[in-house]
């Protein structure tokens, strides 16, 4: 009976202590949802899963388009006040921005940003107004380079003040060979950026540059810089001409022609004649024609430089030197002959042995018959190309 009335008992605390335990409810983890996936993995199916996540990237687009809105309007100030290097930044930030986005809207906003842009740097144009004649090594400009920067504002021409620009300068090194400086210079008020370039130490020839200094990391914008500085409509060159100093050292001329086969002409020297009187015109003195038409034929460069230096004894310290080849001789269904000849040229010092110039030049000339022709090309290419880059070199 004891027995009884324990197990009884024992058995109504078991029943009070388990109506205590509070009722337990599984949720979802959210660990189990990527939000940058748009995937999630889930215990049991959820309706109301495509509704966040569409939500979401929806939230995300109004955010980037708002925060597009504060570009847009640095923009529209920027290109109110024609500041292009702040107009194209603030594009930058717009590509930069809207191009992560696939958003119809986002595209619509970044289309007419750079069309905006496009349009200012299309009214842009550039006029050379003061163009320097050619001067000697040692001697400066006459006067500066300099260019008029203007915009169109409503079809009305208007001075481009306050615009970045860069100046490209050609200069020739102690090799030889020409390399490009560059500087910095603003328009002014009347849209002018002049350059007075610094007095030259050696012979140049060459293209100095005065443009709009620009670029951008957006594509369509760079590519548009780019044809539009192609165009010359963002810039303009000048002939950067300074010619030899050096005229009255004593100088000598060999050029050996070949004829059609490849032959040596020995009778006659008319490529160093026709080389000959422009450098006479231009001011060179002391220079003259020597005859070395074997050495020139089949000896090394070396063994004629050694020869032309036993020969002269000192009395003539630069020797310009080479051979002239035809390449073709031709008559076309019209009857006319045209003929390509290409010259390999250069010019030692003799006293110390130094490479002063070397070159290979060609060019084609057509007339009416075969030896006018050859002797049209031989003019133009000894009297005009090769002189114009021996004066501008030496």
């Amino acid at each position: 009976m004891i027995r009884r009335l324990l197990i009884v008992s024992a058995s109504a605390l078991l029943l009070v202590s388990c109506s205590t335990v509070p009722s337990l409810r599984l949720e979802p983890s959210a660990s189990r949802f990527s939000l940058l996936s748009g995937s999630a993995e889930e215990v049991s199916g959820d309706p109301q899963k495509g509704a966040h996540l569409s939500g979401i990237s929806k939230t995300r687009d109004e955010d980037l388009l708002a925060r597009a809105s504060l570009y847009e309007a640095d923009l529209d100030q920027a290109l109110g006040a024609f500041d292009l290097a702040l107009a194209l930044s603030a594009g930058e930030s717009l590509y930069s921005l809207l191009s992560a986005s696939d958003s119809p809207a986002a595209a619509v906003r970044l289309e007419s940003a750079r069309a905006r842009i496009t349009a200012a740097l299309e009214s842009l144009s550039f006029e050379a107004v003061s163009v320097p004649p050619e001067t000697t090594a040692g001697k400066a400009f006459k006067k500066d380079f300099a260019v008029r920067a203007t915009r169109l504002i409503g079809g009305e021409s208007a001075p481009a003040a306050g615009l970045s620009c860069m100046v490209w300068l050609p200069v020739r090194s102690p090799d030889g060979s020409i390399a490009m400086e560059t500087r910095n210079l603003v328009t002014d008020e009347a849209g002018l950026c002049s350059f007075a370039a610094p007095v030259p130490e050696r012979s140049a020839k060459g293209t100095l540059a005065i443009a709009a200094s620009m670029g951008s990391r957006d594509p369509v914008v760079s590519d548009k810089i780019e044809a539009l500085k192609r165009s010359g409509s963002l810039g303009a060159g000048f002939p950067y001409l300074v010619s030899a100093s050096a005229r009255s050292v004593p100088t000598t001329i060999a050029i050996l022609d070949h004829d059609a086969a490849g032959k040596p002409v020995l009778s006659s020297n008319a490529s160093a004649t026709a080389l000959l009187m422009p450098l006479v015109q231009k001011g060179f003195s002391r220079i003259g024609m020597a005859d070395f038409p074997a050495r020139l034929a089949s000896e090394s460069e070396e063994t004629i430089v050694q020869a032309a230096k036993n020969q002269f004894a000192g009395a003539v310290r630069r020797y310009i030197f080479g051979t002239t080849r035809i390449e073709s001789l031709e008559q076309n269904a019209e009857g006319l002959w045209t003929c390509s000849i290409t010259a390999s040229v250069a010019a030692r010092d003799l006293l110390d042995g130094s490479e002063l110039f070397r070159t290979t030049l060609s060019h084609t000339e057509t007339a009416k018959t075969k030896s006018a022709a050859l002797d049209a090309a031989r003019k133009k290419l000894a009297g005009e190309i090769l002189a114009g880059e021996l004066i501008y070199s030496l």
